[in-house]
């Protein structure tokens, strides 16, 4: 491990214990904390039904004496148990580590998402869970097809068998592996969330969790398990000076639970982005002042009245 793999830690993680360690795990304030590492939790809330935990003002005190996993839901402690196997102690999970109920808490911890997620060692994705309940590991749906088998037994009188001489099975089982083009991130139910630009845009690794297989992507490339290299997922650092308009786009078409959410979860990536802008520049709700007219010219997809809902 370098130096340049430790960074300052966010103000507040989940400790789940050394690898060998079998306690619970617990929030922890890191202010005196040195430098460190932490995967970061990148998951869809879902429906308010199905919110997962979340640390408030009453209950810091106790999420800070400790979080017991049977009470955590199945993707937090997958997220848990691959962060123990890669020898790492510490997880960022937002609705955990940010004291939803506190407005003050909540504006000045937005306002670092970015650099948490830049900064995680990794990022896990529960791409294919609608909510936390759903996991990591999501059992594959493979193409299947199933004859029945047919026994046939020997014991024919005629030749003086009074036994059964045998018996002999024939069957056909064949299973379809899934097809390496449906491995797509972008086509899964994390991506429609809002939150989810910056954390897999500034992420410098993220392995995605689907229902068909992996996906690793980093700032170089990105992979199927199978080993095939799938193309177009997401946007390098590197490559922000052109993209801004093709980021806005995108984020523009995701859900948030708040709405209140949609600006400040912007503004992570704006501020990456001002360094390619001249130092007189300024920036308001996704727009650059440098290049007003071009991000006046949009239209909406769709008429207002014409929205579900």
């Amino acid at each position: 491990m370098t130096r340049s793999d430790l960074h300052k830690l966010p103000t507040r993680l989940v400790d789940i214990g050394s690898p060998e360690s079998n306690v619970d795990p617990r929030l922890v304030h890191t202010e005196s904390y040195p430098d460190g590492q932490w995967v970061a939790l990148s998951h869809c809330w879902g429906e308010p039904q199905n919110h997962p935990p979340k640390t408030t003002r009453e209950n810091l005190a106790e999420r800070l004496a400790g979080i017991p996993l049977s009470s955590m839901p199945k993707s937090f402690t997958d997220a848990v148990a691959v962060t123990k196997a890669l020898g790492l102690q510490y997880i960022w999970i937002d609705s955990l580590c940010i004291i939803q109920d506190d407005e003050e808490d909540w504006l000045a911890e937005s306002k670092h998402m970015g650099s948490v997620y830049e900064k995680a060692f990794l990022t896990i994705a529960a791409s294919s869970a609608s909510d936390s309940r759903g996991g990591l590991f999501i059992t594959r749906p493979y193409g299947e097809l199933k004859v029945p088998t047919i026994s046939i037994s020997f014991d024919d009188p005629a030749i003086g068998a009074t036994e059964p001489l045998g018996s002999y099975s024939i069957g056909l089982e064949w299973r379809q592996e899934p097809f390496i083009q449906e491995l797509d991130p972008m086509d899964t139910a994390l991506s429609k969330r809002g939150w989810a630009t910056q954390e897999w845009i500034l992420s410098r690794r993220t392995i995605h969790f689907l229902d068909r297989g992996l996906v690793w992507v980093c700032k170089t490339s990105a992979e199927a398990e199978t080993g095939y290299f799938v193309v177009g997922r997401g946007i390098p650092i590197q490559e922000y000076k052109n993209a801004w308009g093709q980021i806005v786009q995108e984020h523009s078409a995701r859900l948030f639970t708040y709405q209140r959410d949609r600006l400040v979860s912007l503004e992570g990536l704006a501020s990456r982005y001002r360094h390619f802008k001249p130092k007189d520049d300024w920036y308001a709700a996704g727009i650059w002042g440098s290049d007003m007219p071009l991000h006046l010219l949009w239209s909406p997809k769709m008429l207002a009245w014409d929205r579900e809902g």
